[in-house]
């Protein structure tokens, strides 16, 4: 620092915090879920003030996208303050309550670049995650839709084998039907003939009564 009157590494780690605490409060915001905002606004707030672990490893690598968008934030907020020589006279809470460590003719692009940092890490941040949870309602429905197909496939599937089943029992119930219609006239018909055998068998009958009769008198004679 007494060389180059400054470092440039604290205000870049600046940027990278305020990046993380605004990535982790993006969540916060595209996610409606209590658990997770319970957890990602103190996160984001103590990454804002210099405290990064809680947001980075709590929500921004579980939330991936939210991770992203944080380094393209602090990435821009870095190239803008290194662009303009933005120094550090003294190391401190690298976010925020860092600005008192910064050189007093480098602090207005100083919170230029925390705004940018901030603006971008935070937008990135809700837009990619509601992109994702769009994404993700899309193919839940996509998989309700091709399960409700599926069910409707396998009803009417259900539903032809039924027919298929019943239209078996109807034609045997019509073979069974023709069947008992067939051996019903075949009783009658033998009802028939057994009648006539008897009408036969009676005048049969009475014509041996007579040839015996007439033999009887023929012998008295």
């Amino acid at each position: 620092m007494a060389n180059t009157g400054g470092t440039f590494i604290f205000p870049i780690a600046a940027m990278s915090n305020i990046a993380q605490g605004a990535a982790c409060l993006g969540v916060a915001v595209a996610l409606k879920d209590p658990k997770v905002r319970g957890l990602a606004v103190p996160s984001g707030i103590s990454a804002l003030l210099g405290i990064t672990e809680p947001a980075m490893f709590g929500v921004n690598l579980r939330y991936r996208q939210a991770f992203f968008a944080a380094m393209i934030g602090s990435g821009l907020a870095s190239a803008f303050i290194a662009f303009f020589n933005v120094k550090a006279i003294a190391l401190g809470a690298a976010g925020f309550l860092g600005i008192p460590s910064i050189k007093p003719d480098s602090l207005a692009m100083y919170s230029i670049g925390m705004l940018i940092s901030f603006v971008v890490a935070f937008t990135l941040s809700v837009v990619f995650r509601e992109t994702r949870t769009s994404k993700k309602h899309n193919r839940n429905k996509k998989k309700k839709s091709t399960s409700l197909t599926s069910c409707f496939f396998c009803l009417e599937k259900n539903a032809s084998k039924k027919m298929t089943a019943l239209s078996v029992r109807i034609s045997l119930l019509d073979n069974l039907t023709k069947l008992f219609s067939c051996l019903d006239c075949f009783f009658v018909i033998h009802r028939i003939m057994l009648a006539r055998n008897q009408i036969h068998m009676a005048s049969i009958n009475r014509l041996i009564r007579a040839i015996n009769h007439f033999k009887a008198i023929s012998t008295c004679i």
